[in-house]
This record gives C-alpha cells, sequence and structure tokens, in this order.
C-alpha cells in the first residue's frame, strides 16, 4: 500500500495560478504543501499558518496492479486568524477545486469528501486560499 505523504514549502511560486479559483479579485495563494507517494505512513498533516491539512487513507482499489487508486479523506483545521475560501487539490496533474461549499464543517474542522489519488504518482499539490494576506 502507498499512502500518502505530505511535505510544506513556504509560499513557493504556484505555476498555474491561473487555475486557483478566481471568482474574487481578494484571494491569494497562501501556501502549497507537496504531497507524494510514500510507504511511510497511512496517515499524514502538516502544518503552516496555523492551517493543518491531514490526510488519511481510507482503501485501495487494485483495479490495475501497477497504478493502484488511493483513496483518502482529507481534514483541514483552521487556526489562522485568515478567512479560509476554498482549497485546490493537484492530483495526477489535473486541479480539484474544492470551495467551502464543497467541504463538510465538523468541529471547526474541514472534511473533504473522499480524494482520489493514484499512489506512486508524480509530486502533486495542495493549496489553500484566503481573502487576507
Amino acid at each position: 500500500l502507498l499512502p500518502l505523504l505530505v511535505l510544506s514549502r513556504a509560499n513557493p511560486p504556484h505555476q498555474k495560478h491561473a487555475e486557483l479559483p478566481n471568482e474574487s479579485d481578494d484571494f491569494h495563494l497562501v501556501h502549497h504543501l507537496e504531497v507524494e507517494a510514500s510507504q511511510s505512513r497511512y496517515s499524514y498533516a502538516a502544518k503552516m499558518d496555523n492551517v493543518t491539512v491531514e490526510f488519511q487513507l481510507q482503501k485501495i482499489k487494485a483495479e490495475d496492479k501497477n497504478m493502484p487508486l488511493a483513496t483518502y479523506k482529507v481534514n483541514i483545521t483552521n487556526n489562522s486568524d485568515k478567512k479560509l475560501c476554498g482549497v485546490v487539490f493537484k492530483p495526477d496533474q489535473e486541479f480539484f477545486d474544492e470551495t467551502l461549499e464543497n467541504l463538510v464543517e465538523t468541529n471547526g474542522n474541514l472534511i473533504t469528501k473522499e480524494l482520489g489519488l493514484i499512489s506512486g504518482s508524480s509530486t502533486s499539490q495542495y493549496s489553500f486560499v484566503t481573502k487576507d494576506l
């Protein structure tokens, strides 16, 4: 099984800024977390700017043994003074834009629906955007 390993870096340039949510000119990319396949853990969390993201492995589909599809639940906890407006996932080089309407809030945590990522794929990105710098 190849769960995700989440690595954090502060404010790297975003290659496809135009693909981020653009409902408002006030949206700002705060940071992103690199996500890559790893055999080291089934759950991994990273924290930056008091926003914590945790990936939890839910299940593995073995339809193709060379590229099993791993499904993760993603918990996002916002303890910052910024208003979280949306999050962007980039699994397998395709963006999945999750606005707050698509996230479930539980005890202050934002939880995505099941997120499918192919284990062993090239490095993907997770980012969140806020209205405040």
